[in-house]
């Protein structure tokens, strides 16, 4: 008499801050999961609306969820401790106010266990649900270097750890900086990668991303969103060392990086401090790399070089603008 082989365990871990609106959605599309071997992790951020108590009533009724909750300290801070409590073959990651398709950990573990993967990658859907039902195709195999020139080139692999099924050893492996509050999604997607020795790529999207205000990721300029040039200068570091032929690939996504960030200091209409003074002059020392990108838009270009030089003159000239300033790219 032969027994079925028991499927690997999977850890989806949820950070949550104040997404009561969206939560219950979010939970419902991870506890209707076809694959039911399943560790669910939610770890409540110092939330102040009714999420904490939506957790509750979920670890209730579900022997798979674990509740947790902490005073606020912001994503980086609580993905890092997620991760630690990562009990799973493999880690899923989902923010509290997105989903996932019924089938979605069913057909990642499929394709990432038929090709002994690493990190298996797929893509963002919208806030629509999927119609399709097909299953997920033999994923796109890359070795470590593929997946880094991927990765840094702007190529099939995006930095949200939300479009990653990954071996959960890799996840304890890596170390977190604990100076890095905002991009720490970059620079963990860059650690994983440089742990991995197989990166699959799928097409299919089981991910549905809501853009909201109340997101646990906010867009404006403050002390935590400054932390992410610390990000890029790492990967530019760590890049010259061990990957020296994609030093000029890095070197433009740290310029981009801090053009960004001065777009985002002025559609926060902050005023010019040492913060600002800091990125203008790392900036000014990047704009011929910014310039030479052609991945760059002429409007990033251009604003490159009014933030660059003429950061105050630019904030006072938007200013009436700002909150209808479109995305760089």
């Amino acid at each position: 008499m032969t027994t079925e082989t028991p499927r690997p365990l999977v850890s989806v871990l949820v950070p949550i801050y104040n997404t009561e609106q969206y939560l219950k959605r979010c939970l419902d599309s991870i506890t209707a999961q076809t694959y039911n071997n399943l560790h669910i992790s939610l770890l409540d951020d110092g939330s102040t609306d009714s999420s904490s108590e939506i957790c509750k009533e979920y670890a209730k009724r579900d022997h798979r969820i674990e509740f947790h909750s902490t005073q606020h300290s912001g994503i980086a801070s609580a993905r890092k401790q997620l991760a630690k409590l990562a009990k799973g073959t493999y880690t899923l990651f989902i923010d509290s106010d997105d989903w996932i398709e019924t089938n979605t950990i069913q057909e990642l573990v499929n394709t990432i266990e038929t090709n002994r993967l690493d990190i298996l990658t797929f893509k963002i859907a919208g806030d629509e649900r999927n119609d399709s039902k097909s299953p997920c195709n033999d994923a796109l195999i890359l070795n470590k270097e593929q997946s880094i020139h991927a990765f840094l080139h702007h190529r099939s692999i995006m930095s949200s750890l939300c479009t990653k099924m990954v071996k959960t050893q890799l996840y304890h492996q890596i170390e977190f900086d604990p100076r890095i509050t905002y991009g720490e999604d970059v620079m963990t997607t860059w650690n994983l990668l440089n742990q991995a020795q197989r990166v699959g790529i799928t097409n299919n999207s089981y991910y549905h991303y809501n853009d909201t205000p109340g997101s646990i990721t906010n867009r404006h300029f403050n002390h935590n969103t400054y932390s992410l040039h610390l990000v890029w200068d790492k990967i530019v570091k760590q890049c010259s060392i061990g990957h020296p032929k994609y030093l000029n690939a890095a070197y433009s996504q740290r310029a981009y990086c801090l053009i960004w960030l001065l777009y985002t200091a002025l559609r926060s209409n902050k005023k010019r401090d040492s913060r600002i003074k800091h990125l203008q002059l790392k900036l000014k020392n990047s704009l011929s790399v910014a310039l030479s990108d052609h991945h760059n838009t002429m409007k990033c270009k251009l604003f490159a070089i009014s933030a660059a030089y003429l950061y105050t003159p630019t904030r006072l000239l938007l200013s009436p603008w700002r909150k209808h300033l479109s995305t760089l790219r």
